[in-house]
């Protein structure tokens, strides 16, 4: 039986996707809603000893994330061709197993955010979102489906907390909130009683498509065309469909990777080298996850990706790593049009 992204027909081959390429192709999409560290990169950038940043503390021994973004630049100096913007979609798996691992993101958080500033000289604007890998109904009424933003949380190991509003104004956070480490404790401490058919992937889709950035959408003015993308994706499972040939399938993202990868690029304008796919996932002989083979796949397509160890016990490595990415990236961003 042929499996399609959400009804389409037909699937995309995983191999020979250029990267670095602008594509156009739309897939529909059908809601549903309900009641020991180690790490890889793709393409990383030569950064010297003395740039790389301690993802445990700022420049000063701090922890928290700065967002003090200092003296504005002087108007008659050249700046470089660089983005200005970052859109940050952390995609946190809320299954029974996710308890420690979620602890450990909440605690790279700053140094992850700090480290992003001190790269990125001249970004002043930060948008700052939370997924789940199902349809979360903890949140508030009207937005509990796939890819909806969380404002609030509920069920075990959660926060139990009504996180906005947010300084923003909309469902999403950004670097204008007074105390940016305790929202994103508050909103990324989702819990652990969420669905063990998880659909990770299926998350980051939905949360970046047009229909539900629109204006009075629930994640509305979340992704900006003029911003670099950056996603985190943490799961200790596999994104596969259950499929069977009389019921059809169950949970998992619909299609295949190379489907994702066309999809989300869609999504991003049509510009892949605009998104930034950082992955902590069971990598091969991981000692506590699956092997997360689809979703791995999935990231490296992208120019700019790294992949990390989620059953480390510090992802400090992982995120001071993916930074590098992240410049890169933003070294290199196309603005749209």
């Amino acid at each position: 039986m042929t499996v399609s992204c959400d009804g389409d027909e037909g699937r995309a081959s995983s191999e020979g996707v250029p990267t670095g390429v602008t594509i156009g192709v739309s897939l529909s999409d059908s809601d549903t809603s309900g009641p020991d560290s180690g790490s890889t990169s793709g393409n990383m950038s030569g950064t010297d000893a003395g740039d790389t940043v301690d993802p445990s503390t700022d420049a000063t021994g701090n922890d928290e994330p700065k967002f003090d973004l200092g003296a504005a630049p002087d108007v008659n100096q050249e700046q470089p061709d660089e983005c200005t913007k970052v859109d940050i979609l952390f995609a946190i798996d809320n299954s029974g197993s996710m308890g420690d691992e979620q602890d450990n993101l909440i605690a790279a958080f700053p140094g992850f955010v700090a480290g992003i500033q001190d790269a990125l000289q001249f970004a002043d604007s930060y948008h700052i979102g939370v997924v789940t890998s199902d349809s979360y109904d903890h949140n508030e009424g009207g937005c509990r489906g796939v890819g909806d933003l969380v404002t609030q949380t509920g069920g075990s190991d959660s926060s139990n907390a009504v996180c906005g509003p947010f300084s923003s104004g909309f469902r999403w956070f950004d670097n204008t909130e007074p105390d940016l480490a305790a929202t994103f404790q508050c909103a990324a401490q989702v819990g652990t009683d969420g669905s063990g058919d998880e659909e990770q992937v299926h998350g980051v889709l939905r949360a970046t498509d047009a229909e539900r950035n629109a204006p009075g959408a629930c994640n509305d003015g979340f992704l900006r065309d003029d911003a670099l993308l950056v996603v985190v994706l943490i799961t200790d499972e596999e994104d596969e469909e259950d499929c069977d040939p009389f019921f059809g399938c169950d949970g998992g993202t619909p299609a295949d990777p190379a489907q994702w990868f066309t999809r989300l690029v869609t999504n991003k304008f049509n510009i892949e080298t605009n998104i930034v796919m950082l992955t902590l996932v069971g990598l091969p002989g991981s000692s506590c996850a699956d092997h997360a083979s689809r979703i791995l796949s999935f990231g490296s397509m992208f120019t700019n990706h790294a992949e990390g160890e989620i059953c480390a016990g510090n992802y400090a490595e992982f995120f001071t790593e993916a930074i590098s990415q992240i410049d890169t990236a933003c070294q290199d961003f196309t603005p749209p049009g």
